[in-house]
């Protein structure tokens, strides 16, 4: 799958049906300059990465870190988290994430926005339909942008609006 705005690209190795939900093994290819998606976290996965080709930043509950191929990070489940290829290359990393609960719906939905020209230019999703998403897993997934107060909330509200006006919590990404 590819997101035209951030040219980031994601290949699941292993998926959830696989491995019964233990886990999501996939590999990441950031653009230069590329940062996908937004500070968050998840709440209830540990995320993991290793450098398979180039140098990229990542930053952990406010701890920066500065990864080269072979190096390996552990994000624990709730750690705010964020990343940026700050290099001219592309970045090609190696991900885990245990357990996988919906991870691949989050993935596949962020993608496929993007693949519909549905996404502002920084690859993001649009405010209701970005709402549609997060409220559905917001056990799972919280953004760093919106104080959590205002997703707990405000986000039930928006969701209900969001539906109404046909914004869906999972897309699937097209197959051709």
């Amino acid at each position: 799958m590819v997101s035209r705005p951030t040219g980031e690209r994601i290949v699941f190795r292993r998926t959830a049906g696989e491995t019964d939900g233990r886990v999501v093994e996939f590999d990441l290819f950031v653009a230069p300059g590329g940062r996908p998606g937004a500070p968050h976290r998840h709440l209830r996965s540990e995320e993991r990465f290793e450098v398979i080709r180039g140098s990229i930043h990542f930053d952990v509950d406010g701890v920066a870190h500065e990864l080269d191929a072979g190096d390996v990070l552990t994000i624990p489940a709730g750690a705010p988290h964020d990343f940026r290829n700050r290099s001219a290359d592309e970045v090609h990393l190696r991900g885990w994430v245990e357990p996988a609960y919906r991870f691949e719906d989050l993935m596949e939905t962020f993608f496929a926005l993007s693949a519909r020209g549905e996404t502002t230019e920084d690859g993001r999703p649009k405010l209701l339909q970005a709402v549609a998403v997060l409220h559905h897993l917001r056990d799972e997934y919280r953004v760093e942008e919106v104080p959590h107060v205002v997703q707990r909330l405000a986000f039930p509200i928006l969701a209900l609006l969001a539906r109404w006006r046909g914004y869906p919590a999972v897309v699937e990404y097209p197959t051709e």
